[in-house]
């Protein structure tokens, strides 16, 4: 049969990715739903991922949803036999194949089961992972019209679990305990095999670890989904030990734990997110980083109107709004607009980011975002009636400005003082040769 998979758009355009393949199932009879085309096409429609959705706290809730998708019509299930009874022996035993046709060939799945044991092109899987790589490939499809390229696409979906392709171009999470205080790491990871990688737990040092347990680590550290008896709160030291083969002495134990508290996700984080907004600063004319109420902001010029979004850790819903936007209404700044993200983990630099770029065309943003179309500057097409006047703005300083004024407080003793906020307000200035930076709202951002 022909397929058509449709996918929403994580917005609120209301339009679809869609892919169409040929799929044919054997040694069990699979009824794909009723719904058919005027082409004959049965048409399958993944569910629209929202904030409300369980996806939203994966590490992929892209792809998490379309695997759940996968899950619910792609791959055949024996039928309820709660109310009556049916032989559900003929379900152990089934072959699904997916292809897909382009102009240079085709590319191909096949889903196998064979009692118990789940294969997606003759590599054993669970049918988690596998739903994953399905996904992968049909979302890839919408848009890759190559059989070449997608089966290249296809053997690194299938040979490395989406979680291993997350931490390489993410890194590992891990989390161990320091002083009663719990430590969220990410560890730089590295493939050296097909079916071998590598973490660095240490400064140069890089211990192996076959794909499989690395797929298990990230499941039990990143979703919480397993409690794998080898990787389930195992510590710094064990975790040397494991990889290494052998115990760590107390200076590679004091070594270790110092690299991976430099490599704390929150810190790794900002970093890369304001040096994100330095950039699109300098890179867009119409992009300036400034400081507005005390918070670091983005000042966008968009197509009808001026816009602030501004760097503020409050309200009800942190996890998907962690700024808040306004517009110029010739007067002031009108809002905040509530604009969500359907990532609850999505950094205040990233969310600050995608706000701005979408911004710039403000007028397009608008079909995308529902609660923007309303908006007079937008449902009125001001086209620039009203204006900000930009040197009114203040500049916030540069990364490393900032930097070099972190290290003019004393370093906490503890982990536990260095997550307090309160301490470099509590402690005094140490650098005669400098002005107080808490005298200074705009360097006092930083430590809000």
């Amino acid at each position: 049969m022909k397929i058509r998979y449709c996918i929403p758009r994580p917005d609120d355009s209301g339009e679809l990715y869609e892919t169409t393949f040929l799929m044919r199932v054997t040694g069990v009879q699979h009824k794909l739903g009723r719904r058919t085309n005027h082409l004959g096409e049965k048409v399958v429609q993944s569910s629209k991922l929202s904030i409300a959705s369980r996806e939203s706290k994966k590490l992929d809730p892209a792809n998490e949803m379309l695997a759940t998708s996968v899950r619910n019509y792609l791959i055949p299930k024996a039928p309820s036999t709660k109310y009556r009874y049916i032989d559900v022996t003929p379900w152990d035993r089934w072959t699904a194949i997916i292809t897909f046709k382009r102009d240079d060939g085709d590319a191909m799945l096949w889903i196998q089961k064979n009692n118990s044991v789940y294969t997606l092109n003759s590599q054993r899987m669970n049918l988690e992972d596998i739903s994953r790589a399905i996904a992968k490939v049909i979302f890839k499809s919408c848009f890759d019209r190559s059989a070449e390229s997608l089966e290249n696409y296809i053997d690194t979906v299938v040979t490395y679990p989406a979680n291993v392709l997350y931490a390489l171009e993410n890194r590992t999470p891990y989390q161990f305990w320091d002083d009663g205080t719990k430590i969220d790491v990410r560890i730089n990871t590295s493939l050296i095999g097909e079916k071998t990688a590598v973490l660095e737990i240490s400064e140069g040092i890089w211990g192996e670890i076959s794909v499989s347990d690395l797929n298990t680590f990230i499941n039990t550290f990143g979703l919480n989904l397993s409690r794998s008896k080898t990787w389930y709160r195992i510590t710094p030291k064990k975790l040397w030990t494991r990889l290494m083969g052998e115990e760590p002495t107390e200076s590679q134990l004091k070594l270790m734990i110092a690299w991976l508290m430099q490599n704390r996700t929150q810190d790794m984080v900002e970093t890369r997110a304001k040096e994100l907004l330095q950039d699109l600063s300098s890179e867009y004319d119409n992009i300036e980083l400034v400081l507005h109420e005390g918070y670091m902001a983005l000042f966008v010029r968009g197509k009808d109107a001026d816009w602030i979004i501004a760097d503020a850790e409050r309200g009800m819903k942190q996890n998907h709004q962690k700024v808040n936007t306004y517009f110029w209404s010739g007067k002031d700044w009108s809002g905040p607009i509530c604009i969500d993200n359907l990532h609850v983990n999505s950094s205040i630099g990233d969310q600050l980011a995608a706000r701005a770029m979408m911004l710039l065309n403000d007028r397009q943003a608008g079909d995308m975002i529902y609660t923007l179309r309303s908006l007079e500057p937008l449902s009125a097409k001001w086209d620039g009636k009203h204006r900000f006047d930009r040197t009114q703005l203040t500049p916030y300083r540069s990364i490393k400005d900032k930097k070099n004024v972190a290290k003019t407080y004393p370093y906490p003793p503890t982990v536990a003082e260095r997550y307090r906020r309160d301490f470099y307000r509590e402690h005094p200035y140490v650098n005669p040769n400098q002005p107080d930076p808490r005298d200074d709202p705009q360097e006092g951002a930083l430590y809000r």
